[in-house]
């Protein structure tokens, strides 16, 4: 009686245990807390009323929704054939390099709160407000002024990585840099 109450036991625990062992696994996704990381695609422009201009892009349509109320600067191209350009208007700077007959932009400087980041981050705004929409994984430099820097590699040193800067004064955001270092359009 003993040996089949053994033996019962053990072919409950082998069957519990075959069940276990043949019950499919179901992935449960971990989800970051906080705002989604930086990226190429849905970070890096800009939105003009209400319109987005991805980066290193032609700068034609962008300079036609900034409108034609600018100054340009020109400067001989020291990478391409052709001229870098800087357009000023009274809310932001855009930087142009030459690719052919066209100017691709590649950074701009935004100075006021007519324009935002694809987050909806604008001039004039605080860091609690910059830190809830784009997390803490910036870089940055303390100084008179504060400089976080969010790129799309996270990594301090890598010079060639596309980047949005915040530039602030005490916690109120005085401008933003968005920014594809450029050194190549193939």
């Amino acid at each position: 009686m003993k040996k089949r109450i053994i033996l019962c036991i053990i072919i409950a625990i082998s069957l519990a245990l075959s069940l276990i062992a043949c019950t499919p696994k179901v992935s449960v996704p971990i989800v970051p807390e906080g705002p989604a990381p930086l990226s190429l695609e849905r970070d890096l422009g800009v939105y003009v009323d209400g319109t987005w201009f991805p980066i290193l892009q032609d700068a034609e349509a962008l300079l036609t929704a900034l409108g034609s109320d600018y100054t340009m600067e020109i400067i001989g191209a020291c990478v391409y054939q052709g001229d870098d350009k800087i357009f000023i208007y009274a809310d932001c700077m855009v930087f142009t390099n030459p690719n052919g007959v066209r100017d691709i932009w590649h950074l701009i400087k935004l100075d006021s709160d007519n324009l935002s980041t694809s987050r909806d981050i604008r001039v004039g705004m605080t860091l609690d407000e910059l830190t809830a929409a784009y997390g803490t994984a910036f870089y940055g430099e303390l100084g008179d002024d504060i400089v976080l820097v969010y790129s799309i590699s996270g990594v301090e040193e890598d010079e060639e990585s596309p980047f949005i800067r915040f530039v602030l004064d005490g916690d109120i955001i005085t401008y933003i840099e968005i920014c594809y270092p450029t050194n190549d359009f193939s």
